[in-house]
């Protein structure tokens, strides 16, 4: 027996920001259900297929769509940037990011997020604290919710409180993830799947020495484990 293989598609964007020199995030999202097992099998007969259906149950099958890509702008200088129908001033802007599911079971959601300047002589990093922040810093969470759809129209909290649906970005490309229960995903009908919704706040500092550049974008890499519930 196999574990039902992930799919991934690529993200419908409903909010996408209009704006240049975005960073990328890179997403990933590996199934890490893994486990060892000592199978016996049995023989399943004409005359027992009830018995045996009612014995065994449905079977948990895994299946999540996660978007490959995600785009983040840093705004350190508060410019107004148009988001959908909306005008933000926001330091981070993100667009969202919805989970599919598919699976036959409730999922725990488990992830994790590093993140790192792309340019080696590049004097950005990441903190864990925005109280922090200091020359060319930057403070982000994803903020991760069930959404009723895959529009991931959810209502965010708006600030930074510790939250266990909040994951705060880590500093390094080489940092060691550190995997946190974000979200329980309900279990998914046969013709209804449900959604989660994720998606960047945070801070960005102005610097007090020089500026920010065009080429002073980061890289985020998220992973997923899923596990039932």
């Amino acid at each position: 027996m196999e574990d039902e293989p992930e799919t991934v598609e690529e993200p419908v964007a409903e909010d996408v920001p209009e704006a240049v020199d975005e960073p990328a995030t890179d997403t990933t999202a590996p199934l890490a259900v893994s486990a060892g097992m000592a199978v016996r099998a049995i023989p399943l007969l004409p005359d027992e297929e009830e018995a045996f259906a009612t014995l065994f149950g449905e079977i948990p099958v895994i299946s999540v769509e996660v978007p490959d890509t995600g785009r983040i702008l840093i705004n350190p200088y508060r410019l107004k940037v148009q988001q959908g129908s909306d005008t933000t001033q926001d330091e981070i802007v993100s667009d969202t990011i919805v989970l599919v599911n598919r699976s036959n079971v409730a999922l725990s959601v488990q992830a994790s997020a590093i993140g790192w300047a792309e340019d080696s002589s590049s004097a950005v990093r990441f903190v864990d604290d925005a109280n922090d922040m200091q020359n060319k810093d930057l403070f982000v969470y994803y903020e991760f919710q069930n959404a009723p759809d895959q529009s991931g129209d959810v209502r965010w909290s708006g600030s930074y409180s510790g939250a266990s649906n909040q994951l705060v970005v880590r500093n390094g490309a080489n940092a060691t993830p550190e995997l946190s229960e974000v979200l329980t995903i309900p279990t998914a009908d046969d013709d209804s799947p449900t959604y989660a919704a994720l998606r960047a706040f945070g801070s960005a500092s102005a610097p007090k020495t020089g500026s920010w550049r065009a080429t002073d974008t980061v890289s985020i890499r998220v992973a997923f484990t899923f596990t039932p519930t």
